[in-house]
């Protein structure tokens, strides 16, 4: 049988599976992704892309692609909710848009556009990098994993059978992983907790719902939810989704395609709709995280590694942090300028976010199914979930400061340099919309306050000595700012001869407030230690 080798065998083609693709070769790491489907995505699934996912996205090339394809926010800024669309008690609520909108927070906000639409932007930002090798109806049937390595056999529809073999697996699977359940690293936390119908249909309502300006609408009759999708899903301004929530003891079976069309004529109270139906998928909305997301050489990521209700759009855009967290500690395992124990920051970081961003999408589910009535249902932002989340691990050196918490995790995100959390933006002057986050991605980052020049040196003969790529930029001279200088050093929490250190991820590794009698040493020691060099 024939063997091919690579550096990382991706197994799954979706948004995740591609990005980590992407990811990897702008590190300079070759990949290859099979896919048993023979395209990207035929079907709408997740339509909203958060603020740190469009970040993410904007260090691979995808963002400006992602918000040419988006809906217009004016357009999705509220969802609907009543027995049908025209009923007396059927009213409009605003929500969720401060996401969606430029903010200081982020110099990417949020976009909402259906996931085939994204899954093929993604594509095919992924395919034109250099170390990126994508094979559609290409199954992996078994695989196994040595000391070294891990060996996977694959059935091609196009090639045949053969084998691939690299240092490293990424499964990106799905929600029905079969690696998740090979590796013995069942899901844990709550029962499913609803059964669903996802019907994707095609019928004349751009006239009726484009009015309304709404995201989606909340469907009761008869004491049932539905699900109406507000704005067109994909590319054919005819297409929507309408999803079932199925009642205990209901099955998929139980909706024969005639009842479909009346539960869709009755949501839309236009008796005579003419219905074309494309699909019907049943999916189970559950909240629960794998007990291992790192076994051996094999990193779970996406649904392969968590599952949570599609409530908030927290799904994919988790999947994202997720492949930017692994594939950065993979390329240095791999470039040999880190330690094997880098690697197991993996399960360490990721793990109490996945569940904290599992435990937000149960809750989000919960207010849609009981307070789809009150006006401030998601009326405010997710910046809490989506940015404000931090790390701890060996991979981040702790500077012994007090962590501020918002009053609301959920909602609220104060931004701030202490090692563990995210980096955050400052808009720099110049190109419109350039930010300090575009310094990061692929290395490690010394941002210095303006007094700072002698880190300088130290950046140099570091990323010389150890090997490990690291760049600096001095406030003021490298760095100009919208705002004043001293902006910087306060958020960043240093004084103008500080500095701070971020990792290739973009999360702060560590942060020297003052400068230090010998800063290349008290740098190198932070570098090695994030890096397990040594250990």
């Amino acid at each position: 049988m024939r063997t091919l080798n690579t550096e990382v065998l991706i197994v799954g083609g979706g948004p995740v599976g591609l990005a980590a693709s992407a990811f990897l070769s702008d590190l300079g790491i070759r990949s290859i992704v099979v896919e048993r489907n023979e395209t990207t995505a035929r079907h709408p699934k997740a339509r909203g892309i958060n603020a740190r996912a469009m970040e993410l996205l904007r260090q691979i090339g995808c963002e400006h692609l992602l918000r040419n394809a988006a809906e217009p926010v004016e357009l999705i800024s509220a969802f609907a909710t009543g027995d049908h669309l025209d009923a007396d008690n059927f009213r409009r609520i605003p929500f969720g848009a401060a996401d969606l909108t430029q903010t200081d927070l982020s110099p990417a906000p949020g976009v909402v556009t259906s996931q085939d639409v994204v899954e093929e932007i993604i594509f095919n930002c992924a395919k034109a990098k250099a170390h990126t090798d994508i094979r559609f109806r290409a199954e992996m049937t078994s695989f196994e994993q040595s000391d070294d390595a891990v060996t996977a056999q694959i059935r091609d529809h196009y090639l045949g059978k053969y084998e691939i073999k690299a240092p490293y697996m990424i499964a990106a699977d799905g929600a029905r992983s079969s690696i998740r359940k090979a590796l013995d690293s069942p899901l844990r936390g709550s029962e499913p907790l609803r059964h669903n119908l996802n019907v994707m249909f095609e019928a004349p309502l751009a006239d009726k719902l484009e009015a309304l300006k709404v995201a989606f609408i909340v469907i009761r009759e008869g004491g049932r939810m539905s699900i109406l999708s507000g704005r067109p899903t994909g590319r054919n301004e005819n297409q929507w989704t309408f999803n079932i929530q199925l009642a205990p003891g209901e099955s998929p079976e139980d909706f024969p395609e005639e009842k479909l069309l009346t539960m869709i004529r009755n949501a839309t109270n236009q008796e005579n709709l003419e219905i074309v139906i494309n699909n019907i998928a049943p999916w189970t909305a559950t909240a629960q995280v794998a007990e291992r997301l790192k076994v051996g050489r094999t990193f779970l990521v996406g649904d392969a590694a968590h599952l949570m209700p599609p409530a908030g759009a927290l799904g994919m855009n988790t999947g994202l942090q997720d492949v930017q967290n692994v594939t950065w500690k993979l390329a240095g395992s791999l470039k040999g300028w880190a330690g094997d124990k880098l690697l197991e920051t993996y399960h360490a970081e990721r793990y109490p976010i996945c569940d904290f961003t599992v435990n937000a999408a149960k809750g989000n589910l919960k207010k849609l199914e009981t307070e789809s009535g009150r006006a401030d249902m998601w009326g405010g932002s997710q910046q809490g979930v989506i940015l404000g989340f931090r790390y701890e691990s060996p991979a981040v050196i702790c500077d012994g400061s007090p962590i501020e918490e918002p009053e609301n995790t959920y909602s609220d995100y104060l931004p701030s340099g202490r090692p563990g959390g995210r980096a955050p933006h400052m808009p720099l002057r110049g190109q419109s919309g350039a930010s300090t986050l575009d310094y990061f991605g692929g290395k490690f980052v010394l941002l210095a306050g303006a007094l700072g020049k002698e880190w300088r040196s130290a950046v140099r003969n570091l990323s010389s000595s150890l090997g490990a790529p690291i760049a600096c930029f001095v406030a003021g001279e490298d760095m100009e700012f919208a705002a004043d200088t001293n902006a910087f050093h306060t958020l960043y929490g240093i004084s103008p001869n500080g500095a701070v250190l971020v990792r290739p991820d973009g999360f702060v590794g560590w942060r020297s407030a003052q400068s230090p009698d010998e800063p290349e040493a008290a740098l190198k020691t932070a570098i090695t230690d994030i890096l397990s060099i040594g250990r």
